[in-house]
């Protein structure tokens, strides 16, 4: 699935839609897996942090551009 996310994320960055680059934000923090089992209890990986080293969240420019659009002005 990270993989498939990091593709979206490459074609987000290419037509600046900071709409979906935020909800895709938002979305990385909800959707997880447990790969393993360790000391007994589960262990949640989210997929954040799977493309946590994508280049649009180094881009302050297009955040700053996203937080603006969501701004009521």
């Amino acid at each position: 699935m990270s993989e498939i996310v990091r593709i979206v994320l490459d074609e987000i960055y290419n037509t600046a839609d900071t709409y979906v680059a935020v909800t895709s934000l938002l979305l990385s923090s909800t959707f997880f897996y447990n790969p393993a089992t360790v000391g007994g209890a589960p262990q949640k990986r989210y997929l954040y942090e799977l493309i946590a080293d994508h280049k649009i969240w180094q881009d302050n420019e297009f955040w700053e551009r996203a937080i603006q659009r969501k701004l009521p002005f």
